[in-house]
């Protein structure tokens, strides 16, 4: 029975390097802070121009008198690029995205008064940074309004959409609990109420023949629309007093954002959770990494691992072993839990990694999908589990769109899409990104006919390709339901002949396990050490046990030990 162990990074230490941050001049001295209820704040100095010298004065303020401040939210960019500053009169190194907002927020005539985590936290003190960063939360929401930098403006106008801000993991919790936000851009302002219709104004483009399909947004624009709401959504709880959401469901919801410090996983949310209060966990950015996500867990409730209300789940792979078992362990880096080794990995595509934002119309621009069919149909042995032919034709599109389990599952009929989604005929051709499309004056746009308009976005053929409304939209939804399957996932052959995705990760000899307690399948790789631990790959999707049938075949449970 395999250990689920959390593996120390080779390298590691007690003084790992530091979260990202700003690099001080040496001849600055930060004077301590007195109380856990005190912060520094930054007093702006004004200026006649944005070519003036930068001159700032910190202070301290007690947050319980109530003063006066704006927060600033941004990333604070590579190291490489610094610049000085004046702080209380001395030389203070800042990164050139600190100095270029700066510039900014300064007003003719009056001080101005904000609050720059780089700046007013002692970023080489780590204990004071333990005790600052989770005020952060109360910071953010009593600044009288918090100021987002993405940048200057750059002659890309869709490009705001792709800043580094979108997608870092403390940005969320700033965004989430300010009362009020403006929108930076160089010198362009919205409100955050208006960002959503500011960012798609600004990707207009002349309609093509995949909007007919439901596929006329990119991804970054898809991904951005669901992460903007999101966090509207975390937003109005937050305002209305009924923020009572999961640990588990934020660090779900915003799994996608990175963060230059691992520890910043955890700690990046504590400031919305209970545990910011919690007398036995604090910050620690001394401790290592695997010791922090430890702790962390050990204070959580287990309780809400379990969704009451989702009578029929999509997936429920171990559902029929029972409820999760975690056996409890000293070593805080290993975790043992129940499961039967299902199978393994005898074969694997290439990865497939999209390499447009633009949604394709089929697979024929995706050589790498093309040469997944060709090993899924190949004879490797085994005696097809589905039946084969016809049978491993249809268990092939299914694994393409991940299909649901039980009456979730998409009907027979869904082939149809996926079918037409091969295009054998070369029915579609390549679609041109619509931040590449050649300049065109809206005059222009709006005289040209249908056959100028695919000839213009680079797709003539497609206007030839006709459905119906209904029809249409069903294809855009199988579409999309393959990218967000297939991307950047390898396509998986077991040594009993089952079809399924894996990460891109995976290895050939990889185990194949079912979990009590878990939704998927995971893939499981032994440890190099002898002693029968594994280390956990990743989830995978495997047609034919998404419901719980692996119990059928090997019935056997027994203790994995996780490293």
């Amino acid at each position: 029975m395999g250990t689920i162990t959390i593996r120390e990074e080779e390298g590691e230490s007690e003084s790992e390097s530091e979260p990202e941050g700003e690099s001080t001049a040496p001849l600055f001295g930060y004077r301590p802070i007195k109380s856990p209820t005190h912060i520094r704040v930054l007093d702006i100095h004004p200026a006649a121009g944005l070519d003036q010298p930068i001159a700032c004065t910190i202070r301290h303020v007690n947050l319980d008198h109530r003063p006066p401040f704006e927060a600033l939210s941004y990333t604070w960019g590579g190291k490489e690029n610094q610049t000085s500053i004046f702080l209380n009169g001395q030389p203070f190194m800042v990164m050139e995205n600190a100095a270029a907002v700066l510039r900014r927020l300064r007003v003719s005539g009056q001080m101005r008064t904000i609050w720059v985590d780089a700046i007013c936290i002692n970023q080489r003190d780590k204990v004071e940074k333990g005790y600052q960063l989770p005020l952060m939360t109360r910071i953010y929401q009593e600044a009288q309004q918090v100021c987002v930098w993405l940048g200057e403006l750059t002659e890309k106008i869709r490009e705001p959409l792709n800043r580094p801000w979108w997608d870092r993991v403390r940005i969320m919790q700033e965004a989430i609990v300010a009362k009020k936000i403006v929108i930076m851009c160089g010198d362009q302002t919205a409100t955050w109420d208006r960002i959503e219709v500011a960012i798609k104004n600004s990707i207009w483009r002349a309609p093509g023949p995949e909007d007919e399909f439901g596929l006329g947004d990119n991804k970054h624009a898809h991904l951005f629309n669901d992460k903007y709401l999101t966090v509207n959504e975390y937003r109005q709880k937050w305002a209305q007093g009924v923020f009572h959401v999961s640990v588990y469901k934020m660090l779900y919801d915003f799994r996608g954002l990175r963060c230059s410090n691992a520890r910043d996983r955890i700690y990046g949310f504590l400031g919305l959770t209970s545990l910011v209060s919690h007398p036995d966990f604090k910050a620690d950015y001394k401790a290592r990494v695997w010791r922090s996500y430890a702790r962390f867990a050990k204070h959580l409730d287990p309780a809400p691992l379990l969704d009451w209300s989702e009578t029929e789940p999509l997936y429920c792979a171990g559902s029929r072993l029972g409820p999760a078992t975690v056996y409890p362990s000293t070593n805080l880096r290993m975790l043992v839990v129940e499961g039967i080794e299902f199978d393994l990995i005898s074969h694997l595509s290439d990865a497939w990694h999209p390499e447009s934002d633009v949604f394709e119309l089929s697979r024929r621009q995706a050589s790498e999908l093309e040469k997944w069919e060709t090993l899924a149909m190949a004879e490797l042995g085994p005696a097809c589990p589905y039946g084969g032919g016809k049978a491993r034709r249809e268990a092939l599109w299914r694994t393409h769109i991940a299909d649901f389990a039980g009456k979730k599952a998409a009907p027979t009929s869904l082939g149809w899409a996926v079918e037409c989604w091969y295009d054998r005929d070369g029915w579609a051709k390549p679609l041109v990104d619509p931040a590449n499309l050649p300049e065109k004056t809206d005059e222009e746009i709006e005289a040209m006919g249908l056959r100028e308009t695919l000839r213009w976005i680079g797709s003539e053929a497609t206007g030839e390709f006709k459905l119906e409304e209904s029809a249409c939209k069903e294809y855009g939804n199988c579409v999309r339901r393959i990218y967000q399957a297939c991307a950047h996932r390898r396509l998986l052959v077991t040594s009993r002949g089952y079809l399924g995705l894996a990460p891109w990760n995976a290895r050939v000899g990889d185990a194949i396990f079912v979990l009590k307690g878990g939704k998927t399948p995971f893939l499981l790789r032994e440890h190099e050490a002898p002693g029968q631990e594994h280390r956990l790959v990743g989830e995978a999707f495997v047609y034919g046990i998404m419901a719980g049938e692996a119990v059928d075949l090997v019935p056997e449970v027994k203790q994995v030990r996780l490293l």
